[in-house]
């Protein structure tokens, strides 16, 4: 995927080919052209050493081949330029996450990851933009389908909902109903699950505490949903027994309380291939030519510089 290559961090693959260090344009696109040099930049090089690995260096032409492009697309269709402070917050992210939480000195990792300071600074930079194109493709898109949305609410109902509950657990459904007939009829229900209950729950009065009914099975999450709160209910039966369940409070959004949340998520689900529609038809009329001593350029399956043969 595009934006998968966007954040390409491209470790040596110990090929025997390779590239010799030394100038040169090594690819031109509509409006411009990366040097050799420009690539080496971006590369950790042993000061005595005149080769790189082939791998290594078309992986970093291809970042940096869909930087220049993807930076050029994005301050043309959408007036888009990263500010220097998110670019920091993602470097510190980024550091962090190579150096495994700062368990690794910042020069192996990079080395290790075949890194820069400099690419490392690029790849922050690339996330910036990402993230800004993204949210202009998605207030460009029209609001979902207003039956799709209630699809979706219905469908999330059981995790964006919060409900507070006990039970008694019980092996049969003759002692469940017993339990229950016992608790409508006004018997305190945290003393009968402490006398009654046989799950984990039972000495604690069987208390489950607060949670998304979507963390509980199904036949138990669709209960405690359609439940009254403060009034005994059951029997239930599950893959552990037979419960008698006691709701306490329950919170339900209502679709109107959702719609924004709802919205997003709609919109946010298909913004990969959004990304990668937008950026593919600018990689495509970018016209991109590697130079043969470097390797080939490709759009399928997705744009990269594909190695020399070794």
């Amino acid at each position: 995927m595009l934006v998968a290559a966007m954040a390409l961090v491209v470790a040596a693959c110990g090929r025997t080919a390779n590239a010799d260090v030394g100038g040169g344009v090594a690819a031109t696109y509509e409006g411009g052209e990366i040097s050799a040099d420009d690539v080496y930049a971006l590369i950790p090089i042993p000061q005595d050493s005149d080769t790189v690995d082939a791998d290594l260096f078309a992986g970093t032409l291809t970042r940096l081949i869909l930087d220049r492009i993807f930076t050029a697309a994005a301050e043309q269709d959408y007036d888009i330029t990263p500010g220097d402070a998110t670019v920091a917050e993602n470097l510190v992210v980024l550091t962090q996450s190579i150096t495994n939480g700062g368990q690794l000195e910042l020069s192996a990792a990079l080395e290790a990851n075949g890194l820069t300071g400099e690419s490392l600074q690029a790849i922050a930079r690339q996330q910036a933009i990402f993230d800004e194109v993204s949210i202009a493709l998605i207030a460009s898109q029209p609001a979902p389908d207003e039956a799709e949305m209630r699809e979706l609410y219905e469908s999330q109902i059981d995790e964006i909902s919060e409900v507070c509950s006990r039970h008694i657990l019980l092996e049969s459904e003759d002692e469940a109903v017993a339990a229950l007939d016992r608790a409508l009829a006004g018997e305190d229900f945290a003393d009968l699950a402490i006398e009654l209950s046989t799950g984990p729950s039972g000495p604690d009065g069987g208390n489950l505490g607060c949670s998304a009914p979507g963390g509980f099975v199904p036949e138990f999450a669709q209960a405690v949903i359609d439940a009254e709160p403060g009034v005994a209910v059951g029997p239930v039966e599950t893959q552990f027994g037979w419960h008698v369940i006691l709701v306490e409070s329950k919170t339900i959004p209502t679709f109107e309380e959702s719609r924004q949340d709802i919205e997003s998520a709609f919109l946010e689900a298909d913004v990969s291939v959004l990304f990668n529609e937008w950026l593919g038809a600018k990689m495509e009329a970018a016209n991109v030519q590697v130079d043969e001593q470097y390797g080939s350029w490709t759009l399928d399956p997705q744009p990269a510089v594909v190695p020399p043969a070794s």
